[in-house]
């Protein structure tokens, strides 16, 4: 039996279908390529010639794992993605652009920031805030 993985234009697997080859109608405007890919590692690479590739950690970089519990120390993530979809501590999730955040809070504690893109694997990013002296 064939695989048939349809994606959309980031590269972002959406759908795999088994059997012939999806007919005109039934592919809606949707790209495709032969093979399975799956939906949790891999992602349709379209740099070249559209082809299924595993994903990587989404790139960033962390100017420091532990700030003062002060909300005014903070924490500097930059070279992610743009854009980058970010899960906050408290479950809030945001599409950034501009390729940097920064995360600053007033009590105590570890806290975990999460990244994704649809090209990348999730990433967890670890803050250690302690108490201000």
């Amino acid at each position: 039996m064939n695989k048939w993985t349809s994606y959309k234009v980031s590269g972002e697997i959406e759908a795999v279908y088994g059997g012939q080859e999806p007919v005109e109608e039934e592919l809606d405007g949707l790209a495709f390529v032969a093979g399975e890919g799956d939906y949790d590692t891999q992602f349709i690479d379209v740099s070249d010639s559209p082809v299924i590739a595993d994903q990587v950690q989404t790139p960033f970089t962390q100017n420091k794992p532990s700030i003062i519990a002060d909300a005014v120390d903070e924490c500097d993530i930059s070279g992610l993605p743009d854009p980058c979809t970010v899960t906050w501590p408290d479950g809030q999730i945001d599409e950034v652009t501009g390729g940097s955040i920064q995360y600053s809070v007033d009590y105590p504690g570890d806290y975990v920031i999460k990244l994704k893109t649809p090209i990348n694997l999730e990433t967890e990013v670890y803050i250690e805030a302690t108490p201000v002296i």
